[in-house]
């Protein structure tokens, strides 16, 4: 795509019919760019559902094989138009290059996943159970797709989780067609993303209706589309207030779908002494790089720092402290995720009960530059105020400081859940009874436990899990990223007494396998 368009991309064709638009913002350069982007309307909406119904009816027959090779030139067409497209969305999101060349490299990574799962065969989980005793009938078990997925692009991740994310390809996969609302902060990236996705379905000749992108500036467009009773499922990433809110939405409907929600986490690490066998330094240095990684805009990032007391901790926070005016500056990805940022950080330094440790500066006029910040509250004060908890989206972290580990394993058991945690200790063996309690405690608490190591980065694996209880997710059981994600668009369905001429293909293989 040589010039952006700014319309949507419904069954192959860039349309546009609202008169509404609104222009992408460069945190950077703190200007709007070009061009206009056209923002969907219910005559928009209700075209895009409509391709997606005739487009499931075509992606749900395609082969394995013919949906693998989808995911692997959608991949391919991504390297293709790698040096504009990570200009454009250095430009729209103020992140690195490096950043969002690595993003186009896990954005590809998770598309060849899925094409790879796809060959492997038995990701339906196909089985049979039969039987020569006449009372017990012949049971075949396999999973059919749900039907057209919508998917929120997410702010923070413009390629990995947004128009070719993981949701989309995981929903591909399954046989489902999809309809993006694409993100009003990066709505150029997405349309170069779209461009692909369709470049890939005409490569193989595949009709376009099987994907529809929707660029809005609003949340109209949104609720449009999860309650279109032709929708089936909806994957998001986001904020608590925006995805309870659609949560709320499809839960209301005649016939509610799943809603399969990734929300607010503050990954709350829990350090033991020992850690600091051979000093601070190279703790703080990983703490202070997880922390501002992206800006403290990941869904990983460590917003609370759980530590006993001790002269290892004044030496650590002495530390901290003297580091955080130098660090780098922290662009954020839209005025109004630094406004919000700025007001929570500005609220914690005017409560009586929290220790401002270190607060970076940022130009006056930089609508999108946020200073680091880091507080510090007694355990006590921290379970007697629970508002505590709750996400602060961006650099910032809160330690909370316990007399002993019994006040430590009382903060954990306190928890609201989260998407992970991580435990930090030494070689000690003294410690060992203790974290196989705190362990414990934390396991019902999250969906991932890292050990000595910080949460940020998420590996594309079968063994992967990246959900946990709400409000980090809406629904705990599923993940988001790696094999399983998959299992989200897809629901099981038993062939009782079934002919064999009648059963699905990959049970027919099953039975003669057996």
């Amino acid at each position: 795509m040589s010039v952006l368009t700014g319309k949507h991309l419904i069954d192959g064709q860039w349309c546009a019919q609202s008169c509404e638009s609104f222009s992408a913002y460069a945190p950077q350069m703190d200007e709007f760019i070009s061009p206009q982007f056209h923002s969907a309307g219910a005559a928009e909406v209700n075209l895009a559902v409509q391709a997606a119904e005739r487009g499931f009816e075509v992606i749900r027959q395609l082969s394995d094989h013919r949906r693998s090779e989808l995911l692997t030139n959608i991949a391919q067409q991504l390297e293709y138009i790698r040096t504009p497209l990570v200009a454009r969305c250095v430009r729209e999101t103020g992140l690195p290059t490096g950043r969002v060349n690595g993003e186009i490299d896990r954005t590809k990574k998770q598309l060849l996943h899925f094409a790879s799962l796809l060959m492997e065969g038995n990701w339906r989980r196909a089985c049979s159970a039969s039987s020569d005793v006449t009372s017990h009938p012949d049971l075949q078990l396999s999973s059919v797709p749900l039907g057209p997925v919508v998917v929120f692009s997410a702010s923070n991740f413009p390629l990995a989780f947004s128009v070719a994310g993981g949701d989309t390809a995981s929903a591909l996969a399954a046989g489902c067609s999809v309809i993006v609302k694409a993100h009003p902060a990066h709505p150029g990236t997405s349309e170069m993303v779209a461009d692909c996705i369709l470049s890939a379905l005409k490569h193989l000749d595949i009709p376009p209706c099987v994907f529809s992108l929707l660029q809005s500036k609003d949340h109209e467009a949104g609720v449009a589309l999860v309650t279109n009773p032709a929708v089936k499922a909806a994957g998001f990433t986001g904020s608590i207030q925006g995805g309870r809110a659609l949560f709320d939405i499809v839960s209301q409907r005649p016939e509610p779908i799943p809603f399969f929600g990734e929300l607010g986490s503050t990954n709350p690490v829990f350090v033991f002494d020992s850690t600091f066998a051979n000093g601070v330094d190279a703790f703080a240095q990983a703490f202070l790089s997880s922390m501002t990684q992206g800006a403290g805009q990941f869904c990983t990032s460590p917003g609370i720092l759980v530590l006993q007391k001790s002269e290892h901790l004044d030496t650590l926070l002495t530390s901290l402290a003297a580091a955080i005016p130098s660090q780098a500056k922290q662009t954020m990805l839209t005025p109004h995720i630094c406004s919000a940022y700025r007001r929570a950080t500005k609220q914690r330094q005017s409560r009586s009960e929290l220790n401002t440790l270190a607060v970076g500066r940022v130009a006056e006029n930089a609508q999108s530059q946020a200073h680091i910040a880091l507080f510090s509250v007694s355990a006590q004060d921290y379970l007697s105020n629970p508002e505590l908890e709750h996400e602060v989206f961006g650099p910032s972290t809160l330690i909370v400081i316990c007399q002993d580990f019994a006040e430590q394993l009382e903060v954990a058991k306190s928890l609201r859940e989260h998407l992970a945690s991580s435990v930090f200790s030494g070689p000690d063996t003294e410690d060992r009874q203790q974290i196989a309690q705190l362990v414990d405690a934390l396991s019902l608490k999250v969906g991932r436990l890292v050990f000595n190591g910080f949460a940020t980065g998420v590996e594309i694996s079968p063994a992967m899990q990246h959900g946990g209880p709400y409000p980090s997710s809406t629904i705990a059981a599923i993940t988001s990223v790696g094999s399983r994600a998959i299992e989200r668009f897809m629901r099981p369905v038993c062939f009782q007494s079934m002919p064999v001429d009648y059963l699905p293909v990959v049970l027919t293989s099953a039975t003669a396998d057996q």
